[in-house]
């Protein structure tokens, strides 16, 4: 089930998925993001969170997206962040779970451009 709107994207490239944000999830958009991550837990192995442009996770992204790891890990797959912005990396070590969501290169650089 294809997601596309505003807030989220869903895009094939290579071997891997790209959940691209288009922007910050708010608590009235998250559904949106938690739709996308059924969708990517049923079809996909490996997923690129892109947060290119994005200023903010809230707990509930954080979740949803700790969620979709989980569930990916359980085929054998997993899940890694592109484009994380500096308050995005602080948020997630104070909130102790960077080593779960590892980036997949410094410099901002997005899954929809390597991938």
């Amino acid at each position: 089930m294809p997601i596309d709107n505003r807030t989220v994207h869903i895009l094939k490239r290579g071997s891997e998925d790209a959940l691209v944000l288009g922007e910050t999830p708010q608590l009235d958009t998250i559904h949106t993001l938690h739709e996308a991550a059924l969708s990517l837990s049923q079809t996909a192995t490996h997923v690129v969170v892109d947060c290119d442009g994005v200023e903010h996770l809230g707990a509930w992204a954080v979740q949803i997206l700790l969620a979709l790891k989980i569930a990916l890990a359980g085929s054998g797959g997993g899940l890694r962040i592109a484009g994380a912005s500096p308050p995005i990396h602080r948020y997630l070590a104070l909130a102790g779970v960077s080593e779960h969501l590892p980036e997949v290169s410094a410099g901002g650089d997005t899954c929809p451009k390597q991938c």
